[in-house]
């Protein structure tokens, strides 16, 4: 299995003012700019840098280069490329330049992504390479099994041209893409795109990958904002491997990201305003994050926002969301649902751990569990507060087929286990906490509050020999009732692997 790694690095100054890294022989920096709002998270800038990667002729510093070599315009980088060896840096003087494909261990090298621009850049084995100062064109950026690769103050702008008609499918174009054996590090980067019809992946990868982003936006995408998919079974035989830190994923369509059979670790990370897809992807996906297929996850400092489907789906996985200390909150506000969690325990030892976390006004449903799996979840110090009603496909009786206003604070389906030590629930519309049936053995609650209009714990559905969830005197009493008074909301759609 691959590592996974998740690291701090200083390097970009904290707050509003960004200092561009990587200066050139000269030794002379590049002044200071101010950093876009929308793009400071965690104190400090992230996306391509808004000013110059240095001020001298070469940004090479702090890349290893056995060569130097001074190119302008395409013929002479396309020459120049074909005939380098590993250690190569070329560097490109402020211009536009074709797509071209770099051997192993070559480097390429620009001032700024405004100022050099090329239509993309295919990454053939080897190790070491490095681009930087690069705005890179919709062919994106390939990486063919090449392994250490840096992406550095790079602008991957993805913008296909639109199809001939309507009869023409859309195309599929991909920011950054990496086969299996790559592994890449992405720093004060940014992948983007355009509204055209197209199916537009931000950063896009399979099995045996080893990927860390830091200060990274990826947004206005038509399609995922990072997709790594394994299959959409368990079962992966080499897990791809994913740490993001202090990144912006938004304003992207199906997911903002979605991983499946993958080990992941994010850490202040912020995915907002994910929609649904458009053409031929119509209505498809429109959640924030997708953790499925035997996938592992921790995350701390992680808000997900605006969501047009799910905030937070968790399915057949592990996770553990949060922690105790400053900067660990989980913030899953306004989305369509807020987290839904099912099928844990799909393999031994799986669970689920959500620890200091916020849900307020989701439309729906704050928190739901269920699925046939029943592995443990379990909860601290977690507030559901404002959820609203929204209408979304509901059970009646067990059958599908019916939309109905829900708008619940937590809902406990399927006889799963949780355990739950710190829930205040407040303002949620229809009911503060709904258990429906039995729950699973070991499930017990602990120091529940209700307020705002939150009134009572219910247990439908139950039958004599159903467990009820363990209390003390801490948690308001839970009405057990045999008939159906709510209607049980179904689990979100979710997207698979295969678009």
């Amino acid at each position: 299995m691959v590592r996974v790694r998740l690291q701090a690095r200083a390097g970009m100054a904290a707050g509003l003012l960004l200092v561009a890294a990587g200066c050139g022989g000269d030794g002379e920096e590049a002044a200071p700019v101010a950093c876009d709002p929308a793009n400071v998270i965690g104190g400090q800038c992230a996306g391509v840098p808004p000013s110059p990667v240095c001020d001298g002729a070469s940004c090479t510093a702090g890349v290893s280069c056995a060569k130097i070599v001074q190119v302008a315009g395409s013929a002479d980088l396309a020459a120049t490329a074909a005939s380098a060896a590993a250690g190569t840096c070329i560097a490109l003087a402020p211009a536009a330049y074709g797509a071209v494909t770099l051997p192993g261990g070559v480097s390429l090298l620009g001032k700024s992504a405004d100022a050099v621009k090329i239509e993309g850049v295919t990454l053939q084995g080897g190790s070491g390479s490095v681009l930087r100062g690069l705005g890179v064109g919709t062919a994106g950026v390939a990486i063919e099994g090449t392994k250490d690769v840096r992406i550095e103050a790079v602008h991957v702008s993805l913008s296909p041209p639109p199809p001939a008609s309507d009869e023409e499918p859309p195309s599929t174009v991909q920011g950054i893409f990496l086969e299996a054996g790559s592994s890449v590090e992405i720093v004060s980067s940014t992948v983007s795109g355009t509204a055209v019809r197209s199916l537009q992946y931000g950063l896009r990868a399979a099995e045996g990958v080893d990927i860390t982003i830091e200060r990274a936006v990826i947004s206005n995408l038509e399609g995922p904002g990072i997709w790594l998919a394994c299959g959409d079974k368990c079962g992966c035989a080499d897990p791809p491997s994913l740490s993001v830190t202090r990144s912006i994923v938004r304003d992207n369509r199906i997911a903002g990201m979605a991983i499946f059979g993958t080990v992941a670790t994010l850490d202040t990370v912020d995915i907002l305003r994910t929609a649904q897809g458009e053409h031929q992807q119509s209505g498809l996906g429109g959640g924030g994050l997708s953790v499925a297929a035997c996938s592992t996850l921790e995350a701390v400092g992680l808000r997900v926002h605006d969501s047009l489907s799910y905030g937070v789906l968790v399915d057949s996985s592990g996770a553990t969301l949060g922690g105790d200390e400053a900067g660990q909150a989980i913030d899953i506000s306004r989305n369509e649902l807020g987290l839904w969690v099912q099928n844990v325990g799909k393999t031994p030892g799986q669970e689920f751990r959500l620890e200091n976390a916020q849900f307020t006004a989701n439309k729906g449903v704050g928190i739901g569990l269920g699925g046939e799996e029943k592995g443990i979840i379990i909860f601290f110090h977690t507030a559901v507060t404002g959820t609203t009603d929204a209408p979304m496909p509901v059970l009646q009786k067990g059958e599908p087929g019916f939309s109905k206003e829900v708008g619940d604070g937590l809902v406990w389906l399927d006889g799963v286990t949780a355990q739950i030590d710190g829930l205040a629930l407040s303002g949620n519309e229809r009911a503060s906490l709904l258990i429906d049936g039995g729950v699973g053995e070991g499930s017990s609650l602990k120091n529940v509050t209700l307020a705002g209009g939150d009134k009572q714990i219910v247990q439908q559905n139950w039958k004599n020999g159903d467990l009820k969830p363990a209390t003390d005197a801490s948690v308001p009493a839970v009405k057990t009732v045999e008939d159906e008074p709510f209607v049980v909301p179904e689990a979100p759609q979710a997207v698979t692997a295969s678009l």
